[in-house]
């Protein structure tokens, strides 16, 4: 049985010419919100949710809640429910105003991502976007210091309704060690 069932339509979050994201509510658990994630199955789609499998139960990793198969054209992911991402509660000019909120935001991307070394698996695209809609690629260290600036918001860290950090698209991401060729996001220069 497919883990779709076990879900009922909220609202629509988002959605573009690749995918469609969604509010669902468990059947099981009516106070349970998830996010669901409805998209074509691309060789990058299949990618990323490998990936993804194989980290959702790091800390501060978007959690894989079920995926799969649609049909042989579509596929479904679920995950916990995300209100925003993290650029949304980074103020322009200012950053993260409250400091203990900033470093505790920080301490939840690092660990995230030595979570996911610690799994031998690299995440290749930390990155963050100029405010311009340009891309930069980073190191974690200039994530951080650019989270206070006005030009740069982190695209792929995502908020939880408690307000905790997640990361996700592992599109690029690849087992440490193998000589797995990464995809490019079509978005990306």
């Amino acid at each position: 049985m497919s883990p779709l069932l076990d879900y009922e339509w909220v609202s629509l979050l988002e959605y573009n010419r690749e995918v469609e994201a969604s509010a669902v509510r468990s059947r099981v658990d009516s106070s349970k919100l998830r996010t669901l994630k409805i998209g074509t199955t691309t060789d990058i789609h299949k990618h990323d949710a490998k990936m993804h499998k194989l980290v959702a139960d790091v800390d501060f990793v978007m959690p894989n809640l079920g995926s799969g198969a649609c049909s042989s054209e579509v596929c479904f992911g679920i995950s916990e429910f995300i209100t925003g991402n993290l650029c949304g509660s980074i103020k322009p000019g200012q950053g993260i105003e409250d400091e203990d909120e900033f470093w505790r935001r920080a301490l939840q991307i690092t660990s995230g991502v030595a979570g996911l070394h610690g799994e031998d698996i690299m995440h290749l695209a930390i990155e963050v976007r100029a405010a311009s809609g340009g891309l930069a690629l980073c190191s974690l260290t200039s994530l951080l210091r650019f989270a206070h600036s006005l030009a740069f918001l982190a695209t792929n860290f995502f908020l939880t309704a408690n307000g905790d950090a997640r990361l996700a698209h592992f599109h690029r991401a690849c087992e440490i060690g193998t000589a797995d060729a990464p995809f490019s996001h079509p978005g990306d220069k």
